[in-house]
């Protein structure tokens, strides 16, 4: 699959790979049982609060289509974004609530409309450095309800989850050649299904992987999140944590001239360190 200028620091196939055996080990080390059970285990009776906000070094890639121009979106950099994240819950069930903001600047590559060149965008003869900048920030906000299916375990679970992302792009362009210059803005609202995996690994150390589909048509034509996270137990209430979460968005409105708006092939990613406070 071609994807836009700027390498992914990291190939999702590979940490998909790395996430599923980190998972493969610490299951059958949970299902041995924990001598404590801290504030993120599943609680028949009691309540589970927590609240997480993330330092964020995120790598955004894609092509936004404006018209019949098509900006190549993205470079190799890490940029320093925040995120935060709040849980609550009650046996089975919790509630998740998360909120992003990435932003991407550098020098525009133009492409041209891939409807003229048969469909193939964009070959080395059909690519050109133009003057003037760009920025892209990405708003994002998921609202999800899950519940743990199968045998009722307090030390690990599997989790259905559905709920909802709203998206938001704010794309400021200043080019010359050709003229394109102001403020492009484009919000939808998906629907999203996916899966949660949650272990704890002894006393001190926990692990997580989520996967979600989105989209349907219903705004996006398909997105696709890949999510894991390991946490260590500072106390019973603060925990900290290293996190990956990889998003693949095409999305394209049904607008036409200059407020016809295209992200295909979007990426964002990047590796994201939290402070966790429970309650």
């Amino acid at each position: 699959m071609h994807r836009s200028t700027g390498s992914a620091p990291g190939s999702p196939g590979l940490i998909v790979v790395l996430l599923a055996l980190i998972a493969a080990a610490t299951f059958p080390l949970a299902a041995n049982g924990q001598t404590n059970e801290p504030k993120d285990t599943y609680g028949r009776h009691d309540s589970f609060g927590r609240i997480t906000p993330y330092v964020w070094f995120s790598n955004i890639n894609g092509r936004a289509g404006i018209d019949d121009t098509i900006i190549h979106v993205g470079d190799d950099r890490l940029n320093t974004n925040f995120a935060i994240q709040a849980e609550y819950g009650k046996g089975r069930w919790r509630v998740v609530f998360e909120a992003s903001r990435g932003k991407v600047a550098n020098t525009a590559i133009k492409g041209v409309d891939p409807t003229s060149t048969g469909g193939h965008c964009c070959g080395p003869d059909q690519v050109a450095r133009v003057d003037g900048p760009y920025e892209l920030a990405i708003t994002s906000a998921e609202l999800l309800a899950s519940i743990q299916v199968g045998p009722f375990w307090t030390h690990r679970g599997i989790e259905v989850q559905g709920g909802f992302r709203y998206t938001d792009h704010n794309l400021n362009l200043a080019l010359t050649d050709p003229v394109l210059v102001g403020t492009f803005s484009e919000s939808w609202i998906e629907p999203v299904v996916g899966l949660r995996y949650y272990t704890a690994v002894g006393s001190k150390v926990w692990f997580t992987m989520r996967t979600n589909i989105g989209g349907f048509g219903m705004g996006p034509e398909f997105t696709w999140l890949l999510d894991g996270e390991v946490g260590y137990r500072v106390g019973r209430d603060l925990d900290v944590s290293l996190r990956y979460k990889y998003l693949e968005t095409d999305y394209k409105n049904s607008s036409m001239g200059l407020d016809q708006y295209d992200w295909q092939l979007g990426q964002s990613q990047g590796w994201l360190m939290g402070v966790s406070y429970k309650w």
